[in-house]
């Protein structure tokens, strides 16, 4: 079987993380594949035999989410032609939305959906107050989330998204999403949808004894929807009040506008930056921590750094949001509702007075979710079933 794999971008975040996960496994059993990609600045990196680069200029880079760029879906097709793949996966592609979908249209398409971006403009379905949204069909979604913004250019945003609602709708055959709620969205919004939980590779790691560990720790993007900030003021409040020793560790990447207000919050003893990691460093981090927080206040498809902390041996606690529910629920870890800082102190209570024995059942729980769900042979049998059910049709 030939796959064609459609990425915006080869090094960017998550979503590309999957899709080098996808090739290696894919061509590990013995599929013939190639990636195609618009953006990336690694492509010495890997082999371009496998990793094929499509230009698109500065025009096409700005609205081709909006209207087809005919230069750019001939290239496409001819790259494809050229292949001739039996099916291709769209690995969240958006950027380039009507000039790939004029190119693939001859083609068996496969979807990867990795946020909520099929039903909501802003691809995670909350409000600015972080308020839980239901999408663009919920009514009132574009004049909350546009505020401020004419009714002429709402309405042209409704109206694009429910063009490439129906050309989707048309053209893909399956949509994968790695979370029970995503899918559960873009089936609720008419898209033929499963859920494929995301690939994790591992290694067995060795069990830190809980009396050596102790801190909370963050790894992932410092920024207001990350809720990491919010989280850290209601974390200085609670040992405020019970004089702990515990701090809460931060590793990340700051985006532009926060760095004062890290500054400002780190300069309580509880909270300390420590920059960024590398990957190869991050379950070592986890390892060694007490608990990994991930205190999301928009909505989360299948985040892989639960996944990570899942295995570390480590107890997650984490907001309620989208796929985060799912990886926690049945006591492996610890879920709370991020705009209520009452529920906030409650976890945090709830995780520090752990037994041992409580500590290590839920570490167990987590362990047994991950080799159930997420390792890479359980993949490759749900994502080969699933091709397999595209040919056939």
């Amino acid at each position: 079987m030939k796959i064609a794999l459609l990425c915006d971008y080869l090094e960017y975040g998550g979503a590309e993380v999957y899709a080098h996960n996808l090739v290696e496994i894919l061509m590990s059993h013995n599929l013939d594949v190639v990636c195609f990609y618009f953006q990336g600045s690694f492509e010495g990196t890997y082999d371009k035999e496998i990793y094929k680069k499509i230009k698109a200029n500065r025009l096409e880079n700005k609205i081709g989410c909006f209207v087809g760029i005919e230069r750019l879906s001939k290239v496409v097709k001819k790259a494809l032609d050229e292949f001739r793949p039996d099916v291709i996966i769209l690995n969240s592609e958006y950027k380039y939305f009507y000039s790939v979908r004029k190119a693939i249209k001859n083609y068996r398409v496969v979807n990867i959906v990795h946020d909520y971006r099929m039903i909501c403009h802003n691809g995670n379905c909350t409000y600015p107050d972080y308020g839980l949204c239901a999408g663009y069909k919920s009514g009132d979604c574009y004049i909350k989330c546009h505020e401020g913004f004419s009714y002429i250019h709402i309405w042209l945003k409704l109206f694009n998204a429910k063009r490439m609602e129906r050309i989707d709708q048309k053209l893909v055959a399956l949509n994968i999403a790695p979370s029970m709620a995503l899918a559960g969205k873009c089936k609720a919004y008419g898209y033929n949808s499963i859920c494929i939980n995301n690939p994790l590779k591992y290694q067995k790691e060795k069990q830190i004894p809980i009396e050596e560990k102790q801190d909370f720790l963050y790894i992932g993007r410092i920024n207001r929807d990350k809720g990491i900030l919010d989280f850290a003021k209601t974390f200085i409040r609670y040992n405020d009040a019970r004089n702990p020793k515990t701090k809460l560790i931060i590793y990340g990447a700051i985006e532009e506008g926060f760095e004062e207000k890290l500054e400002e919050i780190c300069k309580n003893p509880y909270i300390i930056y420590k920059g960024t990691l590398r990957h190869d460093e991050v379950l070592e981090k986890m390892q060694k921590a007490y608990s990994v927080v991930v205190p999301s206040l928009w909505v989360e498809n299948y985040p892989t750094v639960v996944l990570e902390a899942m295995v570390s041996g480590t107890v997650v606690v984490g907001a309620m949001r989208g796929g985060i529910i799912e990886m926690l629920s049945e006591d492996r870890g610890v879920l709370y509702d991020p705009l209520d800082e009452d529920e906030v102190i409650v976890a945090l209570e709830e995780i520090s007075s752990l037994s041992e024995e409580k500590y290590m059942k839920i570490v167990g729980r987590a362990k047994d979710y991950v080799n159930a769900h997420n390792h890479p042979e359980i993949y490759w049998k749900n994502i080969r079933d699933a091709l397999q059910s595209i040919m056939s049709n």
